[in-house]
């Protein structure tokens, strides 16, 4: 190949070669360049009610009460009260084995255990649940997040007092007595105020020494004091001041009055239909106490360590009932002591939802 020829072949293929690039698609000076949209995550809503205090939508609570319905009215209304304005149910349980029904309970799905302990529960309890006693025998033994007893150091002295104070009494006061025993506290206190020139003696029964029956005994007096020789019977316990007041119900007598040693369910009965029987008797407001066991135990619920708590005695005179013990014991039951943010913001949840 000569030189010419070979010069005219590099020529045509450097010719070819541009025709090839002319005929390559131009690059898109123009094009929108790719963006990739980043998302914000989605906020999770903060929890509110019973989720935001205790972690869960539902809290079940059970209350078990010693004895009957119509034996726990004062309590079960101290437990209502707040149960309700808050948007919870209490499931209730009457029992006569209180140690069963509270075993029973544990193994429930129960969030918070309330217990109204009337005789002794000598119990220990290991569990997860939140426990609250109200324990009236101080006889409750380990594992509660919250015991609620009676202090009853000065009862006796309040009650004797309160004889000698109500009106028209004169000291001394003329005084019948009935005792479960001469050894008990109430008796050895009857005598010290003897001692001091406070109380006539006109009679005592001390059912573990005498050789007379309540009943006997009770007509004896009746029979041998008329109306106007008596001031007042001091009662040492339920069966007591009920078999008095029948007695002097059924002579058709009212000029003496019982003073009762012990308050219950019963003997409140006979305060607010008949005060003029019973007067007077000494205890604890147990509506205050299930108020109490229900704020103080839903605190304990929502993680926050909480102390026992003692209740003092009271004397409630019937006089102060004016026909309507129940709701009188409920407005003197001061639950604001017992509140705190907690159970103020579920009160103030429930009264903005429809819950």
């Amino acid at each position: 190949m000569n030189i010419k020829r070979y010069i005219s072949l590099l020529i045509v293929f450097a010719l070819l070669l541009g025709c090839f690039s002319c005929q390559a698609k131009p690059a898109e000076e123009d094009e929108a360049p790719v963006v990739f949209e980043t998302l914000a995550p989605t906020p999770t809503p903060e929890p509110e009610g019973f989720a935001k205090v205790f972690g869960k939508e539902e809290i079940k609570v059970s209350v078990i009460c010693e004895g009957t319905e119509a034996e726990n009215t004062l309590f079960a209304a101290g437990i209502l009260s707040e149960s309700e304005a808050m948007g919870m149910k209490a499931e209730f349980f009457y029992a006569e084995d209180t140690a069963a029904a509270l075993d029973e309970a544990l193994l429930s799905e129960a969030d918070l255990i309330i217990v109204n302990a009337k005789t002794a529960l000598e119990k220990s309890i290991e569990t997860d649940k939140t426990v609250v006693i109200f324990d009236h025998t101080g006889s409750f033994g380990t594992g509660a997040d919250l015991v609620i007893t009676k202090d009853n150091s000065q009862a006796i002295t309040q009650l004797y007092e309160a004889i000698l104070t109500y009106p028209p009494h004169d000291t001394p006061v003329r005084l019948l007595a009935m005792f479960e025993s001469e050894m008990t506290a109430a008796s050895e206190a009857f005598n010290t105020y003897m001692d001091e020139g406070k109380f006539m003696y006109k009679g005592t029964f001390a059912e573990a020494e005498s050789e007379y029956s309540l009943e006997d005994w009770a007509n004896d007096r009746l029979e041998r004091y008329f109306p106007g020789m008596i001031d007042a019977l001091i009662a040492e316990n339920e069966s007591y001041a009920l078999h008095m007041a029948e007695a002097l119900k059924a002579a058709e007598r009212d000029d003496f009055e019982i003073f009762s040693c012990v308050l219950t369910e019963k003997i409140l009965g006979i305060m607010q239909d008949n005060p003029e029987l019973i007067a007077a008797a000494i205890g604890t407001n147990d509506a205050l106490a299930g108020k109490a066991a229900m704020l103080l135990g839903l605190r304990a619920l929502s993680g926050e360590v909480v102390s026992d708590l003692a209740l003092m005695s009271e004397v409630f005179y019937a006089a102060e009932f004016a026909g309507d013990a129940k709701n009188w014991f409920m407005e003197n039951a001061f639950a604001e002591a017992y509140e705190n943010e907690t159970t103020q913001y579920l009160k103030d949840f429930l009264s903005k939802s429809d819950r």
